[in-house]
């Protein structure tokens, strides 16, 4: 470790060779500056805690003691401690000693006309899964003048989120970069903008975890609401939870380096890679909302027409995917005999089609809890004793969330999962809404010792154990970024883009931006596409770098009353031909931008790396990004190693062409053939110039072309 710590009468100083940390005794300020020395973010160190009293200010530090590469500071009532390594600084619990109880607690923070604040500067917020709509951008200047607290940890719904946020998304960290020169200055875009910080859980914590921005300022706060419950004791105690600091070049290399760390240190387990996770799908959730079949409405009749638009369609999807609510009622984990007389056959006939079988399914929902042979009290309630009710648009009925704190609730569940598997066999399961959970601001388990972030995990643990108990090689698609689920998941799902009507394809490329991330950590992510056609190429395109393409549009009219073509089809067939099978990998922006709010977030371009060979490349030649890893195009294409040797010499190549133009490979001649969307095929002779071997790209044609295939002696 080459990190040096230096304590004097001023304070601290921190050297790393990624960074430099400074805190100041006199004003307990510190500054973070990257290699260049440029400020990343600054701010107060002091924790503040907030108790039923009020915001209660650290006060002077009392002591600071450095440790080896440890600096703990001790305040009057409350103590922090960083450890200090080459590529983190690590954040430690709060221990405090209060006669209060504890309603939040504000890392970094800070008090403004008597209510608590924010107190991290920096110049660019990023938030992924900040909003459901690309209406407000995962990427901020802090300086736009947003008071907003928001999620980030599991995510919640309706009245428990002050913003409708992504499915999920909440990712349990956030980034900053930040600007030394004045905006416009010369050179204040490139030379004068740092490095980027990651700020991250390393475990979940028995708190809500939330942000705060407020004007120029960001806080990461940890809410117990223990006025209303109890469930912090009064005298010494340890608030918040471990976190970790990781600073890079650029906040996505910050997040790559948080995720690693993470892995590196054993607090966590990349995920194991079931064969389902890398499956290319259909869902019927776009299909029931275009037909006007969702909820209750949702029957045998509905699915088998569903299903057999899609058997008529020249998709060829790996696995068919039954949405909501196929269920009689939630919890129940049972088909609907009145609606779906003959669910079981049908599935049957699925698989002797060829096709894996996905369920969704709410496991943390019930209509009745009776159905378990459970009651109302083992549901989640406020802090008067009502259950919490819960309703959506497509039904009349409400439904209550189980308390999987509870052992009997666990218990029952774990049965009824272990039925629900041996009844369905499903090859995949959507496991939707855990989410949906209440914040501490409403619900406390039974259990506080697995309240807040504690209990999706516990709901993860009870579930998802479950299910791999009962079948070990079934795959759970979730909605997560955190990698502190990634053991307990196999599959990213980056949709709903329900909100996003014109902008499918610009918002999935952003959340593919953020989600392809999860290769490192073993999690493919799923790409399910909008709910219109014209976009949904453009969505495969970005996706198949980093997991399976899906389809949630219906065959039928679209919202937009457009349907699929052929050619639209030609892509599908062709890079489900050509994806690649593996769950560990990672994944490279070519065109990144990076700090825009409308624009950021996002790149044209796609390369993907298994063990450090580069396999496949998704590149758009319009941005320039048209040569890379060997290859030359002067159009759209997805190129793909059939094997492990690097995509641009493999001795199979898997093209599909997304234009008309050349495609030029270095290395040997090889034969190239034409495939059709009806099955036919077409050999055809390859030019070989200066080293390189030249292949004509044209996905046009009647019928038009799916992939081109490459083979090389």
């Amino acid at each position: 470790m080459t990190v040096h710590v230096r304590q004097d009468d001023a304070g601290v100083t921190v050297t790393a060779p990624a960074y430099r940390f400074v805190w100041g005794r006199a004003d307990d300020r510190f500054t973070l500056t990257d290699a260049a020395g440029r400020t990343i973010v600054a701010g107060p160190l002091a924790p503040l805690v907030v108790t039923a009293a009020g915001p209660r200010p650290a006060g002077s530090a009392h002591t600071a003691r450095v440790t080896g590469s440890r600096l703990a500071v001790r305040y009057p009532e409350v103590g922090l401690a960083l450890r200090f390594e080459d590529a983190a600084v690590w954040v430690e619990p709060v221990e405090a000693v209060l006669a209060d109880p504890v309603v939040e607690l504000y890392l970094f923070g800070g008090v403004a006309d008597g209510r608590a604040a924010p107190g991290l500067t920096h110049t660019y917020l990023v938030q992924p899964g900040l909003c459901e709509s690309a209406a407000v951008s995962p990427v901020l200047n802090t300086d736009v003048n947003l008071d907003l607290v928001s999620w980030l940890g599991r995510g919640t719904m309706g009245a428990d989120s002050a913003i409708h946020q992504q499915w999920g998304l909440p990712a349990h960290f956030f980034c900053g970069v930040s600007r030394d020169a004045p905006p416009n200055s010369g050179r204040s875009a490139t030379d004068r903008r740092s490095a980027a910080f990651c700020l991250g859980l390393a475990e979940l914590p028995a708190a809500d975890f939330l942000l705060h921005l407020g004007p120029g300022r960001t806080s990461p706060v940890f809410r117990y609401h223990a006025d209303r419950w109890g469930q912090v004791p009064t005298g010494p105690v340890r608030l918040g939870a471990e976190l970790v600091l990781t600073v890079a070049d650029d906040y996505r290399a910050a997040i790559r380096a948080y995720y690693r760390v993470l892995r590196d240190t054993g607090r966590v387990t990349p995920a194991r890679g079931r064969r389902a996770a890398l499956a290319t799908q259909f869902n019927t959730w776009g299909a029931q909302c275009a037909a006007g079949v969702e909820g209750a409405k949702f029957d045998q009749d509905a699915l088998e027409r569903v299903y057999e638009e899609m058997r008529a369609s020249p998709l060829r999807p790996e696995m068919f995917v039954v949405d909501d609510k196929w269920e009689g009622s939630y919890g129940a984990l049972a088909h609907d005999e009145r609606r779906f007389g003959g669910f079981e056959k049908f599935l049957d006939r699925v698989r002797a089609d060829g096709h894996l079988v996905g369920l969704w399914a709410a496991f943390l929902r019930t209509n009745d809890p009776g159905l378990l042979g459970l009651g109302m009290e083992h549901v989640l309630h406020d802090a008067a004793g009502v259950p919490i009710a819960k309703g959506n648009a497509f039904e009349a009925a409400p439904y209550y969330l189980f308390d999987v704190s509870q052992e009997a609730v666990a218990a029952a569940l774990t049965a009824a999962i272990g039925t629900f598997v041996a009844r369905y066999d499903p090859d995949l399961v959507k496991f939707d809404f855990g989410y949906e959970l209440p914040a501490l601001s409403r619900a406390m388990p039974a259990d506080p010792a697995y309240a807040g972030e504690r209990l999706l995990g516990r709901a993860l643990d009870v579930v998802v154990g479950a299910l791999r108990a009962a079948k070990p090689d079934l795959a759970v698609m979730y909605y997560a970024l955190s990698p502190l689920l990634v053991d307990r998941i196999d599959q990213h799902c980056h949709d709903d883009m329900f909100l996003c009507v014109d902008e499918y394809a610009e918002e999935g490329n952003r959340r593919q931006w953020f989600s392809s991330l999860l290769g490192e950590l073993g999690v493919p992510s799923y790409g399910s596409g909008g709910y219109d056609w014209a976009s949904m190429p453009d969505i495969w395109f970005d996706t198949v770098a980093a997991g399976p393409i899906g389809t949630l549009s219906g065959v039928g009219d679209d919202e937009r009353g457009g349907r699929l073509t052929p050619a639209v089809a030609a892509r599908h067939v062709g890079l489900t031909a050509i994806a690649r099978r593996t769950s560990m990998f990672r994944v490279d922006p070519v065109s990144p931008v990076t700090v825009g709010a409308a624009t950021g977030a996002r790149s044209s371009s796609w390369l993907r790396y298994e063990a450090d060979v580069p396999v496949l490349a998704c590149l758009r030649a319009r941005d320039g990004a048209a040569h890379h890893a060997g290859i030359g195009t002067d159009a759209d294409v997805v190129v793909a190693s059939l094997t492990d040797q690097p995509v641009s010499d493999a001795d199979r190549v898997g093209v599909v062409p997304f234009g008309t133009g050349t495609l030029t490979l270095a290395g040997r001649p090889g034969t190239v053939t034409y495939h059709r969307l009806d099955g036919s095929q077409r050999a055809a002779p390859a030019g070989h110039h200066d080293g390189a071997l030249s292949v004509p790209l044209d996905g046009a044609g009647d019928p038009p072309v799916t992939w081109i295939e490459i083979v090389r002696g």
